[in-house]
């Protein structure tokens, strides 16, 4: 019931900011404290022409190209933070859930700091004549060593001397995460930035597809017998790059449909979703099964005649469908005992009766089947995520609804009546 609350009370916690908006913004023309002058000059930029640009046009930019390199490499590094931060505090200093909440906090609090630091220092910068260019560098340098002392954070022995260095890093990052968003209207011109921002975009979710990817190629090198912390590692590298996929693909889909079907369309999307997650595990079980299938009636042989058990028995035991053992793996249960005819065992010696029964025969008799069956199961996980990573480079510009100025008429090019059709809007 903790975590709950504390969810309700950091969105409790918004709604003033909510209030205060809502009584404080105005537009530009209708701003009470707004001066003439102000607004003349707000007003005084030239039009730009309305053309768009290609996306083949831009692509062709090396500027692009960097933006798109700095999201891919930078992006998934705010997620690591957001999912490591509760587990170390947990694993290095013994703090409990309710002891977490207050230096999670601080860290948050940082971030903000730190995003209004990296435009303030740039401000700075610009004012006392550093050009455009030098200042948006100078201060994302800055940001980006910030985050250097974060290396310290496992060798100290204070928690909060740790939340501070984490603080630092999330800050710096926020701080080089405000710049390099910006830097885009620095480059492009008005009508260019929602396409260099949605293609940069991509790259961050299109990278953390493959960092999926890669982990699961990294999962095959993993000896059956593996230290922990390897596969931990890899395992959270995984739920990073899921979370920096999935997130702005979600807000994709919820973007380009009308306000009054995105309840919908939020349904639509989470029924896929379980629905393909129901259908993955299926998938997952039938690939291991198959992999056992190639390789464990001969390793099962092959063990039991090796502890004295005759061919007859040992061809009728490794005989018996695959699935048994598979889930007796999941379980960490021996079932040779089930196995085994009564007579079998009662015939052997009894250190080889010992044997078959203790608690290391089982398991070196099926690590070789169930890793080639794991790999199996790896690969096609492996190349079902480079193909949503293909599938999200490829869906196109931002696309964001945008309501018609006219009325919508029955049945036009296909949109069924009462539904207007939506258009590509540069935002």
């Amino acid at each position: 019931f903790i975590m709950p609350a504390r969810v309700s009370q950091r969105r409790g916690a918004g709604l003033p900011w909510i209030v205060a908006w809502l009584l404080i913004y105005r537009e530009p023309a209708r701003h009470p404290r707004l001066s003439r002058a102000e607004l003349d000059y707000i007003s005084s930029e030239p039009a730009e022409p309305v053309e768009h640009i290609p996306w083949r046009v831009l692509i062709a930019n090396r500027p692009v190209w960097g933006l798109l390199l700095a999201r891919f490499l930078t992006d998934p590094v705010w997620w690591f933070y957001l999912y490591w931060v509760p587990k170390f505090l947990n694993s290095q200093f013994g703090l409990k859930l309710d002891q977490i909440g207050l230096p999670v906090a601080g860290m948050y609090l940082a971030s903000s700091a730190g995003g209004i630091f990296g435009g303030w220092l740039y401000s700075f910068l610009t004012k006392h004549g550093r050009g455009i260019n030098a200042a948006r560098k100078l201060a994302m340098l800055a940001c980006a060593l910030m985050v250097l002392p974060i290396v310290l954070a496992p060798r100290v022995s204070n928690p909060w001397l740790a939340t501070g260095l984490i603080s630092l890093a999330m800050a710096g990052h926020c701080g080089w995460a405000a710049n390099i968003f910006t830097i885009v209207s620095d480059i492009f011109p008005k009508r260019a930035v929602s396409s260099v921002t949605g293609i940069c975009g991509f790259g961050g979710a299109t990278g953390g597809m493959l960092v999926a990817t890669g982990s699961f190629v990294l999962m095959e090198q993993l000896p059956i017998n593996f230290p922990y912390w390897q596969f931990a590692l890899l395992l959270l590298l995984n739920g990073l790059a899921m979370g920096a996929f999935a997130s702005p693909n979600r807000a994709g889909v919820m973007n380009s449909l009308p306000p009054q079907h995105r309840g919908a369309g939020s349904g639509m999307n989470s029924t896929f979703q379980n629905s393909a997650q129901v259908l993955s595990i299926g998938i997952f079980f039938t690939l291991v099964i198959v992999g056992l299938s190639a390789t464990l009636p001969q390793a099962m042989s092959h063990g039991l005649i090796s502890e004295g058990v005759s061919k007859l028995v040992a061809a009728r035991v490794a005989a018996l469908p695959p699935v048994s053992t598979l889930f007796a793996a999941f379980l960490g249960y021996n079932p040779m005992a089930h196995l085994l005819p009564a007579g079998a065992l009662s015939s052997l010696k009894p250190a080889q009766a010992a044997t078959l029964l203790g608690r290391s025969f089982f398991p070196r008799l099926i690590a070789p089947p169930f890793g080639n069956g794991l790999h199996t199961a790896f690969d096609f996980a492996a190349g079902g995520c480079a193909v949503a990573a293909i599938a999200s480079w490829s869906r196109g510009k931002r696309y964001v609804y945008r309501p018609s100025v006219t009325a919508a008429a029955p049945s036009v090019d296909g949109v069924p009546e009462g539904v207007v059709a939506p258009e590509r809007a540069e935002v």
